[in-house]
């Protein structure tokens, strides 16, 4: 049996780390997780350039032919795929870990779950990082 890793707040994306490090260093869980998760919607916000937020910026900023966030490393069928999934992924990851944290007082007690949350968030920015940006054409008017 090999020896289980370990996940350090090093080992995570810099923004989460800028976020998140001292609210988990002095045991402020919910507000950790939900300030890691307020930048991912701020990264696709600046990405994608539109005005919204939560579930609705992301499924605005990751559907469409072509998205304006294209986050799929594969072509074909399964580009496609894992471009619907990051998407359902981020409009969940909006409506079901950061909209608690930030419209109810939630407790987290577990560091364990904190630092998993932490490591979604940052995979969705390492994602964000290698995303293929289309900018819609500004519309005629």
């Amino acid at each position: 049996m090999e020896p289980q890793q370990t996940l350090d707040l090093a080992d995570l994306h810099p923004t989460i780390q800028g976020a998140s490090a001292g609210l988990l260093r002095n045991r402020y869980y919910a507000e950790a997780i939900f300030e890691a998760f307020k930048r991912v919607e701020l990264r696709v916000r600046e990405l994608s350039g539109l005005e919204l937020s939560g579930q609705r910026l992301m499924a605005a900023a990751l559907d469409g032919d072509p998205p304006i966030i294209s986050v799929a490393s594969e072509a074909g069928a399964s580009g496609r795929d894992e471009q619907i999934g990051f998407r359902l992924m981020l409009m969940g990851a909006m409506t079901g870990i950061r909209n608690p944290k930030a419209h109810e007082v939630v407790d987290q007690q577990d560091p364990v779950t904190t630092m998993e949350y932490l490591a979604f968030a940052s995979l969705l920015l390492s994602r964000l990082d290698g995303a293929t940006i289309v900018r819609p054409a500004p519309q005629a008017g």
